[in-house]
């Protein structure tokens, strides 16, 4: 009795060993909803099928609603890609190994700016003159969203809590203008790539920019610590050769993006000094 028990315990063991390994070689591209709007799911499937065929390197795309679950899922499958923030990299960098793949590159730059928007009938002219009113923001991680205007703020000698009486976590870029536009906060941080496509579509906007915040280095396409250098470096060869053949080309444009460039991992260094100026970062274990 004693030794049946013993094996079916043994082979129950087994069994949840095999699955968890075979749930753990899964590879997805990864995409969180702070950027991607349900609208632009089929680009991003697109985008999926293109890498994977071109590098021979299958992916499926998984759509995550925050940082947090994008770096979790990371953790969890880490033959897995991801596109993602560069705050957020540099905090995966330092906690998981996470993998730098390559930067995009828009207005000829693989940099953009967090821009500050208010309402058009507003005076105020800067994020400093908001005090004790109401801010929206993406993600708590994301660096547009959130982290440029604490780190502004924090250069002023002011708390991000403390100098608005409400802090709206709004899920997304477009819900945090669509929070302005209806009067349910007074100002919010957006992505400046964000931000251009917004206006394409809403060219009558009663919205306004009034102050940039950076440029800081742009969001980055990032590898798990599972995929090793012969296939990061098959990726890496899609992606730089992508503005140079049609269909990568064709999905480019549709993003409004030019290209994709190599970067190391100091080159996220701004941001890893602003984390550690916030207390995110608490030493140097492994300086992106």
């Amino acid at each position: 009795m004693l030794y049946s028990y013993i094996m079916i315990k043994i082979i129950f063991l087994l069994f949840i060993l095999f699955y968890t390994s075979l749930f753990a070689q899964k590879q997805y591209f990864i995409i969180s909803g702070v950027v991607v709007k349900s609208g632009s799911n089929t680009l991003t499937e697109k985008f999926t099928k293109y890498l994977s065929q071109k590098s021979d390197y299958p992916l499926e795309t998984k759509f995550v609603a925050t940082y947090d679950e994008l770096s979790a899922m990371m953790k969890m499958y880490p033959k897995s890609l991801a596109w993602t923030c560069g705050s957020p990299f540099v905090e995966d960098n330092y906690n998981d190994a996470q993998q730098l793949v390559a930067v995009p590159t828009f207005n000829g730059n693989a940099t953009y700016h967090s821009l500050v928007v208010t309402r058009k009938e507003r005076s105020e002219r800067s994020l400093m003159e908001f005090n004790n009113t109401i801010f929206a923001y993406s993600d708590s991680r994301s660096n547009s969203g959130y982290i440029a205007p604490s780190s502004t703020l924090l250069n002023s000698g002011t708390n991000i809590r403390k100098h608005f009486k409400l802090l709206i976590h709004s899920g997304n870029h477009t819900r945090s203008l669509q929070a302005v536009i209806h009067g349910l906060c007074d100002v919010a941080t957006v992505d400046e790539h964000w931000w251009i496509l917004y206006k394409q579509k809403n060219p009558n906007t009663p919205l306004k920019v009034i102050q940039k915040l950076g440029p800081y280095p742009y969001t980055p396409i990032v590898a798990g610590k599972g995929v090793n250098q012969h296939e990061l470096t098959s990726l890496q060869k899609v992606l730089l050769d992508m503005s140079n053949e049609p269909q990568g080309k064709s999905i480019l444009e549709q993003y409004m993006l030019e290209s994709f460039i190599l970067k190391d991992n100091t080159f996220y260094h701004p941001l890893q000094v602003i984390l550690e100026q916030l207390g995110r970062l608490t030493s140097r274990k492994e300086a992106p």
